[in-house]
């Protein structure tokens, strides 16, 4: 509940006034390490929905300790499943859209497209779909690259901080997305919730924001509100240099 999703999700719902939540953090306890602390409160608690919103987000973090990408990624939704087995608990799992190569230019991914991840944390987020999908009560949500007021320490948030500064920030043109606002991927939870049946049934859901840009075009239009917009400079990607493998051309559209 203290990541920028679970933190998006917790607002928008506590709002509602409608759900009795019980926040789970690794900030009160590391319960990827001490899973039968977090096992008891779920016993204790009964919660009709579990969101999953554990992960080890990103390239470079997840190259950076492989173990516990897929010990956060993989290992835990599958603990997770395997305590629910016997009940009817709703798990609503959140995946994203690094389980495809993006090796196409301008390609958007819907649900019918395999996936085929390149980098540790495309491969450890595929593998704990495939291991959420075990449990037959278990909806999984696959997001593009997320912006919005909780988010402040990924990505887009970090840029547009620089842009205040009065700081000039490169950013690649070649890299594509289709960028969600996290607001509106809580409010959609909050309809998913409230119908259940209709939704539990297709399993796996695309996160589709109809917008698609690419970074640095994306950065621009966001920059044009603060008239900061002449501080973006478009670069190639290979201007970076990254040492980390991750997909270029990404974005999901919903069928």
């Amino acid at each position: 509940s203290s990541g920028s999703l679970g933190k998006q999700i917790n607002k928008t719902l506590l709002l509602k006034k409608k759900f009795l939540i019980k926040n789970i953090s690794r900030k009160k306890f590391n319960y990827i390490k001490n899973f039968k602390k977090l096992e008891n409160i779920i016993k204790k608690f009964k919660p009709n929905f579990i969101l999953n919103c554990a992960a080890l987000v990103g390239s470079k973090l997840c190259e950076d300790d492989i173990d516990l990408a897929y010990e956060i990624n993989f290992l835990f939704p599958l603990k997770l499943v395997n305590l629910l087995k016997n009940t009817k608990v709703n798990v609503i799992h959140f995946s994203t859209e690094t389980v495809f190569d993006g090796r196409k230019l301008k390609k958007i991914y819907n649900e019918n497209d395999f996936p085929n991840p390149i980098s540790i944390y495309g491969k450890s987020k595929y593998l704990g779909e495939l291991a959420a999908s075990k449990y037959k009560n278990t909806l999984i949500i696959r997001l593009p690259l997320l912006f919005g007021p909780t988010h402040k320490k990924q990505i887009i948030s970090k840029m547009l901080l620089n842009l205040k500064l009065n700081k000039k920030i490169r950013v690649a043109n070649d890299v594509y997305y289709t960028p969600a606002f996290s607001p509106y991927v809580a409010e959609f939870l909050f309809f998913i919730i409230n119908n259940k049946d209709k939704f539990f049934k297709k399993r796996l859901i695309h996160f589709d924001s109809k917008n698609y840009y690419s970074l640095s075009s994306f950065i621009k239009k966001l920059a044009k509100i603060i008239n900061k917009d002449h501080l973006v400079i478009d670069v190639k990607d290979s201007f970076f240099r990254h040492k980390n493998i991750k997909p270029k051309n990404l974005g999901l559209k919903s069928k």
